[in-house]
């Protein structure tokens, strides 16, 4: 929150891009949605390489708010 000003939600987590959670760069930590990183983790997109969890994470809110459109949520 202090780096980047915005207050985080109930629904929010961090993740740790490397998954080293003693790794507190701010290019390591990702802000997701509950429902993100239970698409996450449901489709195991996350890997060992830094890169393939940032584009992991996209993927991840691609396919959440593809299912919230088709169900109508927000």
């Amino acid at each position: 929150e202090e780096v980047t000003g915005e207050k985080l939600t109930r629904n929010d987590v961090i993740i740790f891009l490397d998954g080293n959670r003693q790794n507190f760069n701010i290019n390591n930590l990702v802000r997701m949605t509950r429902a993100e990183l239970a698409r996450y983790n449901q489709d195991h997109l996350y890997g060992e390489e830094v890169e393939i969890n940032e584009t992991a994470v996209l993927v991840a809110k691609l396919k959440t708010k593809t299912g919230e459109a088709r169900n109508g949520t927000d």
